[in-house]
């Protein structure tokens, strides 16, 4: 760790020098990078898809901790290579290990269904606007907010029971059925279009809410 800085401070004049500023330094550096992950991504951000540990998500912290700053989705799907799910969200390792599988040197990457993911944050969005409901007394609100979570949960549960129906269809070519083939991506297509507009319906009671006087 300190050889190869100790030989550049060897031709810059300074051997200890070389060790202070390049070898120590680079340590500091990269130790509070790791350190960062357990202690500020437990601080700074928001809960997005869990309140059930002290992990949270900031684009901020993921710029000095290689990614892992989105931290709140990785505690919860912790079988994800992935921190940032999105394509813009910074994560490097994402990067990496993505390009690692285009050369076949990483395989079978874990990735959470979007059912899933967008379910988890529905529900603590469910919770946020609980706390709201609280503060304003509205039942009438609360009522419509939980069943309108409860009806998409229970879509997003059917889109991704239909996804997987579907890929048993592709993975068994030989044994499928066109017309059954056809339904099940028919009820695919409805399943989503349904979704979307309850999606909008929920969008529409949650900013009534938020911007309800308090």
């Amino acid at each position: 760790a300190f050889i190869l800085p100790a030989m550049i401070g060897y031709f810059m004049g300074s051997i200890l020098g070389g060790i202070a500023f390049i070898g120590l330094l680079r340590m500091l550096f990269v130790h509070h990078m790791t350190f960062f992950i357990n202690s500020l991504c437990h601080m700074v951000g928001f809960k997005t898809y869990t309140d059930t540990n002290t992990a949270k998500d900031s684009p901020i912290m993921a710029l000095f901790t290689y990614g892992e700053g989105y931290h709140n989705f990785h505690h919860f799907f912790q079988t994800d290579y992935r921190n940032g799910i999105k394509w813009y969200q910074y994560d490097p390792t994402k990067w990496l290990i993505k390009s690692l599988e285009f050369f076949g040197m990483a395989w079978d990457l874990k990735l959470t269904p979007q059912e899933d993911i967008l379910k988890a944050k529905l529900l603590m969005e469910g919770k946020r606007l609980d706390q709201k409901m609280s503060l304003t007394n509205s039942m009438e609100f609360k009522i419509k907010i939980d069943n309108l979570l409860s009806e998409l949960s229970v879509m997003l549960d059917g889109i991704k029971n239909t996804k997987k129906e579907l890929k048993t269809f592709a993975e068994n070519k030989k044994k499928k059925n066109e017309l059954a083939l056809f339904e099940v991506k028919r009820k695919l297509a409805e399943a989503k279009i349904n979704f979307k507009f309850k999606l909008k319906e929920y969008s529409y009671v949650k900013k009534t809410l938020l911007f309800a006087p308090a």
